[in-house]
């Protein structure tokens, strides 16, 4: 025994009790990532300016008519994601609808915006004046949101998808505690007088190439867990973590096709 006494024990308890505080500070939160096409949507409906009163709930199409100040549709669509768990950290969202064709002057290059629903519409009652029976929109034509508003345009061939990055949407409803009312699509031009063009998209009522919303979302264990875990869930495709990202952006559009 030396003239420090119980000194080394007393380090060894300290440099115990520091590699544990360690373990569970710098240890990295694992990332188990999640990747899901939600298919078909739940709802979906448009709404048609010239017969204001009308429901189109049940239709195998989608219209959207812009060009004529008189002749505005417009798309609502909602999809359930309640299976996506609290706390759930959107690392990307992508909206698709199926382009099936058009109608009079073709639309190519025309930009359509998807906006975030405010009020709780019914499928089978809303129509241009009101969101469901008796309950009429604040603004005829919808109430909508332009915060995390997603642009995408109209593509020179129809039979294909058209694709909405809707993150920010989807962030807000899983992240930010706003209702998930859906969405709504609309050509943010369509009160004003140019060509007239009719877009037709695939509904859920179809048979074939229904509404997708794809989302790629992320929850963490508490921090201080198996390492091995971590360094498992964030080598998907061998991509090192700080490439999560970049490897969902990658996946959701390398993907569409198979919508």
């Amino acid at each position: 025994m030396n003239s420090t006494g119980h000194l080394p024990s007393r380090i060894s308890i300290t440099i115990t009790t520091i590699f544990l505080i360690s373990c569970l500070v710098l240890t990295p939160q694992a990332v188990y990532a999640d990747f899901h096409a939600f298919t078909p949507s739940v709802a979906d409906a448009y709404i048609d300016k010239l017969n204001p009163n009308s429901n189109f709930g049940s239709f195998v199409m989608l219209d959207l008519s812009s060009g004529d100040p008189n002749l505005v549709m417009r798309i609502l669509l909602r999809f359930d994601l309640s299976s996506i768990p609290p706390g759930s950290t959107i690392n990307v969202a992508y909206l698709q609808l199926f382009y099936h064709t058009y109608g009079n002057n073709d639309p190519a290059g025309r930009s359509l915006t998807a906006y975030q629903v405010t009020q709780d519409w019914v499928e089978t009652e809303s129509s241009w004046n009101a969101y469901k029976a008796l309950n009429p929109w604040t603004t005829p034509g919808g109430d909508y949101s332009g915060d995390g508003a997603a642009s995408s345009t109209v593509p020179s061939s129809v039979s294909q998808w058209v694709t909405w990055d809707v993150t920010t949407i989807v962030t807000a409803w899983i992240q930010g505690g706003q209702p998930n009312y859906g969405f709504l699509i609309r050509d943010p031009n369509d009160g004003s007088s140019f060509l007239h063009s009719l877009v037709y998209f695939n509904s859920r009522e179809n048979s074939e190439n229904q509404p997708v919303l794809k989302v790629d979302w992320s929850t963490s264990r508490p921090v201080g867990g198996d390492l091995n875990a971590y360094q498992q869930a964030c080598s998907l495709d061998s991509l090192p973590c700080d490439s999560r990202i970049g490897w969902s952006r990658h996946r959701l559009h390398s993907s569409q096709e198979e919508a």
